[in-house]
């Protein structure tokens, strides 16, 4: 096996073209941004046909092994994508994974996407075995150091220079959302005629900005901007934005919020923070949203919690909208309901 990150793949594939790739991460421009670069080298090596599969409990595997067979009667190079679900790896698909495996040949390019893998699953004698001579290439969030480094290898490859300040900024509002910030650098190239994108620039451009991620929204409600947040709220929920990112964004931090107000008697509120990874800078707006809010809030606002969770088990998304507005104005502290009053919707 050969292990590296995304931002690795473009100088190793050109070296040498594997026959099996492993994307695994929850990034998906990552995922997908290296799904699209390995397809580009399949392509010019002859890779001419796709073939995609989910790999879930309705798999057809004897159409998956007679394409495989079908390479070596034709001489037909295909690229052959697997999307694995999460909990997919139960005994029947182990025992056709390993059918899979004696059918490969060199005459098949071999993609698999997972987002998710145990340890137990890593450390099997089969998935070694499948995959020994694969390169894994890892696809999750960015830290904020790799985030840094990230942004700025996308703006030394738009011929561009970037502020420090501007970095900052670029990194607190599109946390969580890399695809936001990729077309934001983009729309930045197009405002930056000298080339040199500021503080001032990125400001403006945020301002104007046509759309806004699950951490902005966030951040707002931890700054208690409760107009601002129902309307950053409006516009996710018109543009069709996954009303389960923006569950577990927030619930997260809420989380951490719970935390840190139990806790900040007893250790520095920073070194909290920093136990749980949150951004500098975010800290001071985690320190507002700690002195605006109570116990009492706090406890509202995890009985709202666990009933967005239950709407969204039951599959009741417009309802899911209606409560996490409800939430934006308990956590602005505009509002505050019983927790028996909860499950109101």
């Amino acid at each position: 096996m050969i292990r590296i990150d995304s931002q690795q793949l473009n100088g190793q594939i050109y070296n040498k073209l594997n026959n099996s790739y492993l994307l695994i991460g929850n990034e998906p421009l990552l995922i997908d941004e290296s799904y699209d670069l390995i397809n580009i080298a399949a392509k010019i090596n002859g890779f001419q046909e796709h073939v995609n599969i989910a790999i879930d409990s309705n798999t057809n595997w004897i159409n998956l092994f007679t394409i495989c067979n079908s390479l070596s009667l034709f001489n037909y190079k295909k690229v052959i994508n697997l999307q694995f679900t999460e909990n997919c790896f139960n005994l029947l698909t182990i025992r056709k994974m390993k059918i899979l495996h004696s059918l490969l040949s060199p005459d098949i390019l071999l993609i698999c996407r997972i987002k998710k893998l145990t340890k137990s699953v890593e450390n099997s004698i089969w998935f070694r075995e499948f995959f020994q001579s694969s390169v894994i290439i890892s696809c999750w969030q960015l830290s904020e150091n790799q985030l840094i480094k990230w942004i700025l290898k996308r703006v030394e490859n738009m011929n561009l220079i970037i502020d420090e300040s501007a970095i900052k900024l670029l990194c607190c509002y599109y946390e969580g959302n890399l695809s936001a910030l990729s077309q934001s650098l983009k729309f930045l190239h197009l405002q930056c005629p000298d080339s040199k994108i500021t503080t001032s620039i990125v400001t403006e451009s945020l301002s104007e900005a046509p759309f806004f991620s699950a951490i902005s929204w966030v951040n707002t409600l931890l700054e208690g901007n409760i107009i601002r947040a129902i309307n950053i709220l409006k516009q996710l929920s018109s543009n069709d934005s996954d009303a389960i990112i923006l569950f577990n964004t927030l619930q997260r931090d809420m989380l951490i919020l719970v935390k840190l107000y139990h806790y900040q008697q007893q250790k520095s509120i920073r070194i909290i923070m920093d136990e749980y990874k949150i951004w500098k800078t975010r800290h001071s707006l985690f320190k507002i949203a700690l002195k605006r809010l109570d116990s009492a809030h706090l406890q509202s606002i995890l009985y709202q919690l666990i009933a967005i969770e239950l709407s969204i088990k039951q599959n009741q998304y417009p309802i899911v909208w209606l409560q996490l507005e409800l939430l934006s104005f308990i956590i602005c502290k505009s509002i505050i309901i019983p927790a028996d009053l909860s499950y109101v919707f």
